[in-house]
């Protein structure tokens, strides 16, 4: 019965340190930005622009215009979760070819966007 509490209070005590260090590095598991861009829509033989304009809470934010001659519609590209606006070059040239001006930009804690990636940060507040 000893080695059977003493078990319980191991595997209790193993299980609130997990949830504990989950909740502190929960940012860690559920984003992943990168920060050095790797490559620009020029390396694929697009012209570009680089943009940067500021969030409502004043944070820069940095993204690429890649525009598409006679095009009548523009694209607003958001990339997902993990990566920067450099690990999309393949679909921006793809939706650059079906005709369409592109415009990409980076979430705080991407790329050269400031801040930090993390829930505060990245939700839509109304």
């Amino acid at each position: 019965m000893k080695y059977l509490t003493m078990i319980a209070i191991l595997l209790t005590t193993l299980t609130i340190v997990l949830f504990a260090l989950i909740y502190i590095f929960q940012s860690k598991l559920v984003y992943f930005p990168f920060k050095k861009i790797d490559a620009d829509p020029k390396s694929i033989g697009l012209d570009f622009e680089s943009v940067t304009f500021s969030a409502d809470d004043k944070t820069e934010l940095f993204g690429w215009y890649i525009p598409k001659k006679d095009a009548e519609t523009t694209l607003l590209f958001l990339h997902g979760n993990a990566g920067n606006i450099s690990h999309r070059l393949e679909s921006i040239k793809i939706f650059n070819s079906l005709g369409m001006n592109v415009f990409i930009f980076d979430y705080r804690g991407y790329g050269k966007s400031k801040r930090s990636a993390d829930e505060q940060n990245l939700s839509l507040k109304p």
